[in-house]
């Protein structure tokens, strides 16, 4: 899948902010039991939810899974976000 990183949904998703301790037990825990929740995207591949998992999955050299949503527009895509 082509994906693509919106900045505003990106901005949404810093603002929950990982510390190092608990992004490091998320990589951990996808290098010991794979992805568990697949990456939520839009109809054009943009990450709506799961910035971290994409992020830990590509450092470690797995494959994320994903799982589109589709939206009447573009007020319910943010409120995946929220």
């Amino acid at each position: 899948m082509d994906v693509k990183l919106n900045p505003e949904y990106e901005k949404i998703a810093k603002s929950f902010p990982m510390s190092r301790e608990e992004y490091e037990a998320l990589k951990e825990s996808i290098k010991k039991e794979g992805l568990y929740y697949p990456i939520i995207v839009n109809e054009e591949g943009e990450i709506l939810d799961g910035y971290h998992r994409y992020k830990a999955c590509l450092e470690l050299g797995i494959e994320p899974k994903f799982e589109v949503k589709k939206f009447p527009n573009k007020l319910q895509r943010k409120e995946v976000r929220s």
